[in-house]
């Protein structure tokens, strides 16, 4: 049932009006306000009848707010293209959802037409809380400007998941008051022109980089259990040998450079890898080289081969050659419009 259709149902009787369930997890998005019968194309960023839409989406959420008696709740996520020209309603819901000491905050704000400012997070909002209670903090198209005495409001998350929010002046500011920081993604995002994850950062475990741009070069210096890393090819380094347990690496656009760390560096700077997930874009990318690196300790690898018309599949035997302790491949290789896969599980 849509949070229309069940507040609909509340107003059938009077002895139902102030009886609200107790809901732990609100989201609100066009379905879940409007039902599976709404007109979506009203509704919908780009539409003639956009700003109409955009009210009667805010006037919708507020309404339920307002009827909402739930002590407790776990997660608030709102889903619609909303700029920063609905600042003071995107405010009063986040405070609502500090009263309701939410753990899980989710702002999905991505499709925003182009020219219109982006809502800039309250971080003094988190404070009116008595104790710090949000553990999961997911911002897309947003804009996040932590004030250097503000950053530690952010000391009881546990994940960061950002998306499409620039980062160039604030990334250092807003991982400072992260203490207790385990899992983090960056996708999308503009990112400092030095981007270090040193051993300041005690609790990271998970680092995810997906296709972020305006770092110059990359440090990882922190033991992490799993590190991804998808773009195009920068500076990366791992430095003193941190033990990470798992490593994916897409690098676009790669070239030379791309091809000489892929096949030489990671093995160098990370001897006692054991899982490692590795895309090759031939079309873009040099040979494989016939000698490589070895990677002694490799337990588990997943190769993902994006096929030129004139790429030998053969040469694949290159990499197999510098995994002496290979115990699992999976592979897949992409052709056109064709994706085939293998799995294969090795004797010791």
């Amino acid at each position: 049932m849509s949070m229309r259709d069940a507040v609909q149902t509340r107003v059938l009787s009077r002895r139902w009006k102030n009886v609200s369930a107790p809901t732990s997890n609100l989201q609100f998005d066009l379905f879940t306000l409007f039902g599976i019968n709404c007109d979506r194309n009203s509704l919908s960023i780009g539409s003639d009848n956009q700003s109409d839409g955009k009210c009667r989406f805010i006037k919708a959420v507020d309404q339920f707010l307002h009827l909402c008696r739930s002590p407790k709740l776990y997660s608030f996520k709102v889903c619609y293209s909303l700029g920063n020209d609905s600042e003071c309603h995107i405010d009063r819901w986040i405070s609502f959802a500090v009263r309701g000491h939410t753990e899980k905050l989710v702002l999905d704000f991505s499709g925003l037409p182009k020219g219109c400012e982006l809502y800039n997070f309250p971080c003094n909002l988190l404070s009116h809380g008595k104790l710090p209670q949000l553990k999961h903090l997911c911002l897309q198209s947003c804009a996040l400007r932590p004030s250097p005495d503000s950053t530690n409001i952010f000391n009881s998350l546990k994940t960061l998941d950002l998306n499409m929010v620039p980062l160039e002046e604030d990334l250092n500011c807003i991982l400072s008051g992260c203490v207790t920081l385990e899992w983090l993604r960056l996708t999308n995002c503009k990112l400092p022109v030095s981007f270090f994850i040193c051993e300041q950062y005690l609790c990271l475990k998970s680092l995810i980089l997906d296709q972020c741009h305006g770092a110059k070069k990359i440090e990882i210096s922190r033991p992490l259990t799993v590190f991804e890393y998808i773009g195009g090819m920068t500076n990366l380094s791992f430095v003193g040998a941190p033990l990470i347990e798992k490593v994916k690496l897409m690098l676009m656009r790669a070239y030379a450079r791309g091809t000489d760390y892929m096949f030489h560096g990671l093995a160098k700077e990370l001897p006692s890898l054991q899982r490692l997930s590795l895309s090759l874009f031939t079309r873009d990318m040099m040979s494989i080289p016939e000698n490589m690196t070895k990677f002694y300790h490799l337990k588990e690898l997943d190769l993902i081969v994006i096929l030129s018309l004139d790429f030998d599949l053969l040469s694949v035997i290159s990499i197999l050659n510098a995994v002496p302790c290979l115990h699992t491949l999976n592979l897949a290789n992409s052709l056109l419009q064709g994706v085939n896969s293998y799995a294969l599980h090795l004797p010791r």
